[in-house]
């Protein structure tokens, strides 16, 4: 035979205020979202979807750091373009002068006065060879906070390149190894300064560094190209992490947000249910209404 359970008059009096307690936390919550509009705030609200939003709120976080990012990348790019641009332009100069001192016309003293100004465009090429933006040397790989050439032209830096993330799966290319684009260049200057100074015969051998001179010039010229390439990369993740940033966050508010409609008609329903569980209570003596609204 089963025994009643008898609840005690305080044993009721605790489940009832903690039942109104239990509502009252609930209204608060949905008045909150009902104003805000907003429905998820904690795990609690949202156990099984909590993990999403967090990725998406990751995604919304990464997006500023992207741009930034890209934007960096882009001032160094124009910077490396620049100096790229600068070099190639010495290095025609440099050929202009092979070219013409080949000729017959010239005479050993023309040549050896003409190797003065080759001179000048190796070391303006040693000095773009070691260009900054901000403080970091853009061709010197990953050793960028030195400057990579010496006076003599030597390289000192690293054969790795630096890279920044601006985007989950994108890197760009930050700075260069400055070995790989002025070496040859460098080299081919300082075999027409020596032509050009080496007295009987210097018209045939400055005619022979022609091969050298186009080997280096083509090397900056490519490498200007692939920078080129790199900054319309960049620009592209910028705009890529910008609209992403707003679609991300459209996501999230989606996600969290309260349906206006279902939230007030759950109101209304905790509302009545939370009148009507204070006056059962009232009427039963255990409480006054003042007694729970506290």
């Amino acid at each position: 035979m089963r025994v009643p359970n008898h609840m005690s008059p305080l044993n009721r009096a605790t489940t009832t205020q903690r039942h109104l307690a239990q509502l009252k936390s609930e209204i608060a919550q949905v008045s909150e979202a009902a104003v805000t509009g907003i429905e998820v705030r904690s795990p609690s609200d949202a156990p099984g979807q909590w993990h999403g939003l967090l990725d998406l709120q990751a995604g919304v976080d990464d997006q500023p750091l992207y741009q930034e990012n890209a934007t960096t990348a882009m001032s160094m790019l124009a910077t490396v373009d620049t100096a790229l641009g600068e070099a190639t332009d010495g290095m025609d100069r440099a050929r202009e002068i092979a070219v013409q001192m080949a000729s017959e016309t010239y005479n050993d003293g023309d040549r050896a006065l003409a190797a003065v100004e080759v001179d000048a465009l190796r070391s303006q090429l040693i000095e773009l060879g070691n260009t900054t933006f901000g403080d970091r040397y853009l061709f010197a790989g990953t050793a960028y906070d030195q400057p990579p050439f010496d006076v003599a032209g030597v390289y000192t830096g690293s054969n790795n390149v630096p890279e920044t993330v601006a985007g989950r799966d994108l890197a760009l290319q930050t700075g260069y190894d400055g070995s790989a684009l002025f070496d040859d260049a460098l080299a081919a200057l300082d075999d027409l300064a020596t032509a050009l100074r080496s007295g009987v015969g210097s018209a045939a051998a400055t005619q022979a560094t022609l091969p050298d001179l186009d080997v280096g010039q083509q090397t900056i010229i490519s490498a200007r190209t692939v920078a080129g390439f790199e900054y319309n990369d960049a620009e592209d993740a910028f705009f890529i992490a910008e609209n992403l940033e707003l679609t991300l966050q459209s996501a999230l508010d989606a996600r969290i947000a309260a349906d206006p409609i279902e939230t007030y008609t759950r109101l209304a329903e905790l509302q009545s249910t939370y009148q009507a569980a204070l006056q059962v209570t009232a009427q039963s003596g255990s409480s006054s209404l003042f007694d729970f609204l506290r």
